[in-house]
């Protein structure tokens, strides 16, 4: 990774952030510190969760690039090392997604700044690491690439390579049920950088931001389903970036940094991150999210200065407008055994999104994008197929949102 194209984004982030108003608002969430302890400071690290645990790994230490994996637990915040077995190669600026519980991590660069176009699956089942063979051509050697599953697929895409791939602008199909790789011909095009952030929505990945010459200010959506690039009209507001992460929480994505935005791809519009607490300045640093917290792990503020890990406590403003909107939500019988009913009434016609999210933050889709005449509508939901437990279930539609509790007991 470049220090200085790094050192020079972070007083453009600090002059960018100066610029904001100052607006009073509704908190939408509180940031605090987590503990550190047992945490081995690094930027250039990822993350991902799984059991509601937070396995971060990669990155570069106080001794260069390194291969460590460290796994947060934020029912007890502690931080442990795992046993590890089989090799993992030291990489940073990598990407990884999780597919069957593992996590698949693919390129980056290593302790001799080369840069890979490898993959490697970690199983936390057995804290083994493995390097399997893949059919088909893989992507070029990169660092600063991204990635997201969609359909079980896990797709890569974007990142640069100074030694004569420059800005890569393809996309490449990694299939984890049969280890093969196919490369991807596109209608439309990405604009290419590292940096990148994505994030998946109801089945289609969402490219924002990067470097390419310059910090750049895009959103573009990839459709797997018809392999087509699109670029979204962006709002007048939103600032460029690159090497913010970016989580999503209740079909919204959260774009986490010094400005840190929420894009609503259901309204298509962008609105500023409204918080208390203070969110320590960095770049280069990892997130993930479990329930309503967003983690943020590592980074640097500069150069040499290490900074504490954090979490975003998401509050209940959603839900607090919910409950005083014109729409209504209800859901039968309750609790349910097998199939549950959700009825709800929209005031006047429009497109609509009902969700499901579980304990654990993960979000099963109901309706998507679905234009709904005024009137009553009913869904019926198969519940016989997730475990007993509670999960909330939002109806958002135009401006306005619903939300209410569903318990499921087998």
């Amino acid at each position: 990774m470049n220090f200085k194209k790094k050192s020079i984004f972070l007083l453009v982030a600090i002059f960018i952030a100066a610029l904001i108003p100052f607006t009073k608002a509704h908190s939408q969430g509180t940031w605090s510190k987590i503990s550190s302890i047992g945490f081995t400071p690094r930027e250039g690290l990822r993350s991902s969760v799984i059991n509601g645990k937070i396995y971060a790994s990669g990155g570069i230490d106080s001794s260069g690039v390194c291969n460590i994996v460290e796994v947060y637990d934020p029912s007890t915040d502690t931080w442990s090392k795992p046993l590890t077995t089989g090799v993992f190669k030291p990489r940073t600026d990598f990407t990884s997604s999780v597919s069957d519980s593992k996590i698949f991590v693919f390129g980056g660069s290593d302790t001799n700044e080369q840069n890979l176009n490898d993959f490697q699956v970690f199983d936390p089942s057995s804290n083994s690491w493995s390097t399997p063979s893949a059919a088909g051509k893989t992507f070029d050697p990169r660092w600063g690439l991204t990635s997201g599953v969609a359909d079980g697929k896990i797709y890569v895409f974007g990142g640069y390579d100074a030694r004569g791939g420059g800005y890569f602008h393809d996309i490449h199909v990694f299939d984890p049920s049969n280890s093969m790789w196919d490369s991807v011909v596109t209608n439309g095009d990405f604009v290419g950088g590292y940096g990148v952030t994505s994030s998946v929505v109801a089945g289609k990945i969402y490219a924002i931001d990067g470097y390419n010459e310059s910090p750049q200010s895009f959103l573009q959506v990839f459709d797997p389903a018809t392999n087509t690039w699109t670029e979204v009209i962006r709002g007048i507001d939103h600032l460029p970036g690159y090497f913010w992460p970016s989580v999503v929480f209740q079909n919204k994505i959260y774009v986490i940094g010094d400005t840190g935005e929420v894009y609503d791809p259901a309204l298509n519009s962008w609105s500023k991150l409204q918080t208390s607490g203070i969110f320590v300045h960095r770049i280069d640093f990892t997130a993930s999210v479990i329930g309503n917290q967003v983690f943020v792990i590592g980074g640097i503020s500069n150069v040499n200065d290490t900074v504490p890990n954090q979490v975003l406590t998401i509050g209940p403003l959603s839900v607090n407008k919910l409950s005083s909107s014109k729409l209504s939500l209800s859901n039968y019988p309750d609790p349910t055994p097998s199939r549950a009913t959700i009825s709800f009434t929209l005031p006047e016609a429009g497109m609509a999104n009902l969700t499901l999210t579980d304990a654990a933050g993960r979000e099963t889709p109901l309706l998507h994008s679905a234009w709904l005449a005024a009137g009553p509508h009913e869904v019926t939901w198969d519940a016989s197929k997730y475990p007993s437990g509670v999960y909330l279930c939002r109806l958002m539609v135009g401006g306005q949102s619903a939300a209410r509790r569903v318990v499921v007991l087998h």
